[in-house]
């Protein structure tokens, strides 16, 4: 799906939640809760095309393999927990998106440890 697309369809369902707004405050928000869903399944749809990609990646990996599994986990917490987020946000729940997005940074540097203590040996190898 198109970027432009993307960008009407969120534009329009803004508006659309504005409007149920101003009557019945909860409709606004399930509109903005199910146009999310559904605009993540369809990212979720063209990701799926890249399967080719990362195999080639993970072929020209060599040894360092496994760190490219690594890689793909931390940016799938990236993307769903800033999803999350935002629907807490606009749901009004500061709070929840705050710890939601804490929670994803500690388990993005609790994956992250494994790379650096490799590049913590590789630069003591260096200097030794």
């Amino acid at each position: 799906m198109s970027v432009v697309k993307v960008a009407f369809l969120a534009v329009s369902i803004v508006v659309m939640a504005s409007i149920f707004k101003q009557y019945k405050p909860e409709f606004g928000l399930y509109l903005v809760i199910t146009a999310s869903l559904f605009l993540f399944s369809l990212i979720l749809r063209d990701i799926t095309g890249l399967a080719a990609v990362y195999e080639q990646f993970e072929e020209s990996m060599g040894e360092y393999r496994e760190f490219l599994g690594i890689l793909m986990k931390v940016i799938s917490i990236t993307y769903l927990c800033e999803l999350c987020a935002g629907i807490c946000k606009d749901a009004g729940y500061q709070t929840l998106a705050e710890q939601v997005e804490l929670c994803a940074k500690v388990s993005i540097f609790l994956m992250g440890v494994p790379i650096l203590m490799l590049l913590i040996g590789e630069i003591r190898g260096f200097l030794v």
